[in-house]
């Protein structure tokens, strides 16, 4: 088979896989979950009632889920709360589709160039991250491509306005406030002046809860003092640091060791510190020196520590991985890195056995390694990012690009 038609065929199948995806997205009563909670608490808020999970949820709200975003995020919502949820959910998803096509755009003109070939990657990487936020109607698409639009004007050496745009972004889930230090690290200023305004900027969106809502505002911080479950996923849905060293501490109390919910934070707090301290703090000089290089390898690095210390990595939040673990297998694919250094991984990989294995330790310890996978493949590429890979020239990104597959 020729290479324009294996190009082709990869293509088209890429394509059909996201299609098929969102048909039955489309005609499932059962998808989209997340959305529905998005949509009930915006009705929820609309008629005076907590949209926050209590004791006795609202009845508004779907069995078994919450509402967990500031209430002024609730306004995003509202235009859709009107309508029934049928109507709705397919206006969500295809706004979410077209969100979706915008990004791949957006990664293959500015960050890596995307073939038929790497689509699929993008379409089954982490677990198929992409496809799970299609599924469960989260927000994660449009947090990413607000993202991502923040590292593209960090690129074209805008950092006040990248800030402002991160700080935007970050009002739903907060944490992603942390790629503001990106501002500290990446130039034209790479001084405190855009950092401290996007900080302030996040600081007077986030007011408006106080401002506008203040009921709803303290029911927002009171729910994270009640005994939520939805804040305690772990393994497949939220393979995350935090959630980790809870299983581990859960298995840890089973075999009568005194280990509490206390002693768990402090682990926490100390394995953060620690990854702080390894891949920021004393590499600092280098890093700069990285982003004058490369200031894509820069905003790659920044994402994949992102990932490994935030306490809540839920499973389409992987998305946020796709382009510098692309970086890392193209590389690792060109030659420009030994193969010889992917042998372990393969090696891993090769000799993990089933859930169902016989042998005593895999026995209790391969659905954890499982339900965590993701977040251990994201250690081989922070090691690639680390140690291994080097700076690119920068130039224009559709130079290398491989056949467009993604023109409209």
């Amino acid at each position: 088979m020729a290479t324009a038609d294996r190009v082709r065929w990869a293509a088209s199948h890429s394509w059909l896989i996201l299609a098929i995806c969102v048909f039955f997205v489309a005609h499932s009563n059962q998808d989209q979950w997340d959305f529905r909670v998005f949509h009930s608490a915006a009705q929820a808020l609309n008629s005076g009632a907590s949209p926050y999970y209590a004791a006795h949820p609202n009845p508004l709200m779907p069995s078994g889920l919450s509402y967990l975003y500031p209430p002024v995020a609730l306004y995003a919502f509202q235009p859709l709360s009107g309508l029934s949820f049928d109507v709705a959910r397919l206006v969500w998803l295809a706004m979410k589709v077209l969100a979706l096509f915008v990004l791949i755009r957006l990664w293959h003109r500015n960050f890596e160039p995307l073939d038929a070939y790497w689509f699929v990657f993008l379409t089954m990487a982490y677990n198929s991250t992409l496809l799970r936020d299609l599924v469960a109607g989260n927000i994660s698409l449009f947090e990413q491509l607000g993202m991502w639009f923040g590292f593209y004007l960090l690129l074209k050496r805008r950092p006040l306005l990248a800030g402002v745009v991160i700080a935007a972004v970050a009002q739903f889930k907060l944490i992603p406030v942390l790629f503001l230090g990106t501002l500290l690290f990446i130039r034209p200023t790479r001084s405190w002046a855009p950092f401290g305004v996007a900080l302030v900027a996040f600081g007077a969106i986030f007011s408006l809860n106080f401002l506008l809502t203040p009921g709803s505002m303290t029911e927002y911080i009171h729910s994270f003092a009640t005994a939520n479950p939805n804040l305690d996923e772990r393994g497949v849905v939220n393979p995350s640091s935090l959630a980790l060293i809870r299983d581990l501490a859960d298995i840890a109390v089973k075999r009568g060791l005194p280990v509490d919910r206390t002693i768990t934070n402090a682990i926490y707090a100390a394995y953060i510190a620690l990854v702080g301290l390894i891949f920021v703090w004393i590499p600092r000089k280098s890093l700069v020196e990285l982003a004058d290089k490369d200031p894509r390898l820069a905003i790659y690095y920044f994402c994949v520590l992102y990932a490994l210390i935030v306490p809540r990595m839920k499973d389409y939040s992987y998305i946020l991985l796709l382009m510098p673990s692309l970086y890392v297998v193209r590389e690792v694919s060109r030659g420009t890195l030994k193969p010889r250094l992917m042998v372990p991984l393969v090696g891993v990989l090769m000799l993990v056995q089933t859930n169902t294995s016989i042998v005593p330790v895999l026995k209790s310890a391969l659905p954890l390694i499982s339900g965590y996978m993701p977040w251990i493949a994201t250690w081989f590429v922070l090691y690639y990012l680390a140690f291994v890979c080097r700076p690119r020239p920068s130039a224009a990104v559709a130079e290398h690009a491989g056949p467009e597959v993604f023109a409209p």
